[in-house]
């Protein structure tokens, strides 16, 4: 049989039992399990053949149950062996829901001191916390409340020594003698010893102790301190703070305090000095200009162009002439910084001068004050033009006025605004710096000394006015500035300089004509006027020769000179009368090419 012919019957079988299924009269429909050819078998028996008829007949009065069909394998027959492997029908299969698996991450078994972490593609990021620095317990009296310093802890002042009210004066320095048989160099004068103990008594009168403030203390800080520390001095010590100043040439803060009750200033500085929280403590010393104090002024009664020529021996005396020669610009570019009282900027002789100013008493009250023509004068034997010739009047000048007078008393200035005055001017770019004034020695101002010298600053001081046995000036004994003395026209030495070791060179500096007050011009005397024609000859020195360092300028200015006095270097003359013209011939020769 054909696999056509098979699949026609399995059709038509299908057809009638699903049409039994349907007939309402049927009874019961029972499948057989015989072979059969081309016809169905009803009933339980086998051989009986009906058609659909008969099927019909027999089944009228019947009730027959509803067929259960059974999707069931078919038997073997002779169609043919054909196995039945499709699932059972559902009109709605079952909806399969994929759940992803849960990836958990692995398992590390770390022993104790593994740091390698379990290998992955992305290691998990690590944040490490840094430790927490605790800051170090001070033990602190009540009250101390300043900041312990880093990294050497505060000592602790729990203490303070009790300060008995005494008066000590401060021991002075022997005057320096030259070595016995001939001229040399005379080292400078051993430092300041301590201070003795403070004797008992009754204090003598503050009067006699005229080289300080009498009431006054100064302490230096490092500049990067708080306040607060020296507001704790000041209490531990029980001192009043009155100002404070910057002081960027040695990197420290200045602080200026007062003594409220009867003690003296060296008792209160020996006992703030022992406190390791203060860098320095010292008096507020005094300065004076380096001018005969006593003698009269003599006004110089001039007029017409030209009158200088024969008043101003000085220029002269210094061979000026040759010197303007070889500096023909007169010293342009140079910066003279005039440390002193102020310049009368009205006075004719300034008129065409370039003159910047600083004032250290600006923010003070305005006092009755007496006119001071010191530093007008020593402006003009640098920078004057008319009726005074400066030796330099191109150059710039830059006036500090830390001096002044007050009404009925002589002009004065304090280290604290000697301090100012340096600052600014170096800060201003000062080249050459003028200090026509003396004092006691002060470590504060000899610190800067040493300070604007490492920037390349020429210091040049008056040498005194104190007489053949007076002490040391200061400035001008400090080892590195230029100490000049005074002589007059016939090249005598002033009656009144000081003499020593630490006397460098010689200028005029006796009955020198100057500007004075208003419009007028006068004769002036000291060492002051000496050291500002030596200042007006460096700015010359400067023109033609910028890189002048302040070791060489001092070099070439004792090797111009003529000699005077005894053979070679004396503490009279040093080494004797400056030569303008060769001092700038030698700069000139010593340039950088």
């Amino acid at each position: 049989m054909s696999c056509y012919r098979l699949a026609s019957t399995a059709l038509t079988t299908a057809a009638v039992i699903v049409g039994l299924a349907s007939s309402a009269t049927a009874q019961r429909i029972s499948i057989g399990g015989g072979a059969f050819g081309g016809g169905i078998a009803i009933g339980g028996g086998q051989g009986k053949f009906l058609d659909a008829a008969a099927v019909a007949k027999r089944s009228k009065n019947r009730v027959i149950a509803k067929p259960v069909v059974v999707d069931r394998p078919l038997r073997n027959s002779t169609i043919g062996k054909t196995a039945n492997t499709r699932p059972p029908r559902d009109p709605k299969p079952p909806v399969v829901v994929k759940i992803p698996p849960v990836k958990l991450p692995p398992i590390v078994d770390r022993t104790p001191g593994n740091k390698y972490p379990p290998r992955d593609p992305k290691p998990p990021v690590i944040v490490k916390v840094p430790p927490i620095k605790v800051p170090p317990v001070v033990d602190r009296p009540p009250g101390n409340n300043y900041p312990p310093r880093d990294p050497k802890p505060p000592v602790i002042v729990r203490n303070p020594p009790a300060i008995p009210p005494a008066v000590v004066l401060l021991p002075t320095l022997p005057p320096v003698i030259s070595p016995p048989g001939g001229s040399g160099f005379v080292p400078r004068p051993p430092s300041m010893p301590p201070l003795p103990p403070i004797a008992s008594g009754p204090p003598p009168s503050l009067q006699s102790l005229d080289t300080f403030v009498p009431d006054e203390v100064l302490i230096t800080v490092a500049s990067t301190a708080p306040q607060t520390l020296e507001a704790d001095v000041a209490q531990a010590f029980n001192v009043v703070i009155l100002e404070r100043t910057p002081l960027p040439l040695i990197d420290a803060r200045l602080v200026r305090m007062r003594i409220p009750d009867s003690r003296t200033v060296p008792a209160v500085v020996a006992a703030i000095a022992a406190d390791a929280r203060v860098s320095l403590a010292q008096p507020n010393f005094l300065y004076r200009p380096s001018q005969d104090a006593t003698a009269r002024v003599q006004p110089a009664a001039v007029s017409g162009s030209g009158i200088q020529a024969s008043l101003q021996y000085a220029l002269a005396a210094m061979n000026f002439a040759g010197a303007q020669r070889l500096a023909p610009n007169q010293g342009r570019g140079a910066r003279v910084a005039v440390i002193d009282s102020g310049i009368d900027r009205a006075h004719p002789d300034f008129a065409s001068a370039k003159i910047d100013e600083f004032d250290a008493f600006a923010g003070e009250k305005k006092s009755a004050e007496d006119a001071d023509r010191h530093g007008t004068g020593i402006a003009g034997i640098i920078a004057a033009r008319g009726t005074v010739q400066g030796v330099a009047p191109a150059a710039d000048v830059l006036s500090a006025r830390v001096f002044r007078a007050k009404a009925g008393q002589a002009s004065t200035a304090t280290t604290q605004h000697i301090l100012q005055g340096m600052t600014w001017s170096s800060e201003r770019g000062a080249r050459v710096l003028n200090m026509s004034f003396a004092g006691p020695r002060d470590n504060l101002v000899e610190r800067h000394v040493n300070a604007v010298v490492a920037r390349g600053v020429i210091p040049v001081a008056a040498a005194g006015n104190g007489g053949p046995d007076a002490a040391p000036a200061y400035p001008a004994a400090y080892d590195k500035v230029i100490a000049v003395t005074a002589i007059d026209a016939g090249g005598q030495l002033y009656a009144k300089a000081n003499r020593g070791g630490y006397v460098a060179i010689a200028a005029p500096g006796v009955d020198v004509i100057v500007p004075g007050e208003g419009q007028s011009h006068e004769f002036q005397s000291g060492t002051s006027y000496a050291a500002a024609h030596v200042s007006g000859i460096v700015a010359l020195m400067l023109e033609v020769n910028p890189e002048l360092t302040p070791d060489a300028a001092r070099n070439l200015l004792e090797r111009a000179t003529e000699d005077l006095g005894k053979p070679g270097r004396d503490d009279q003359f040093g080494y004797g009368k400056v030569d303008a013209e060769r001092a700038v011939q030698l700069a000139m020769e010593t340039r950088t090419r």
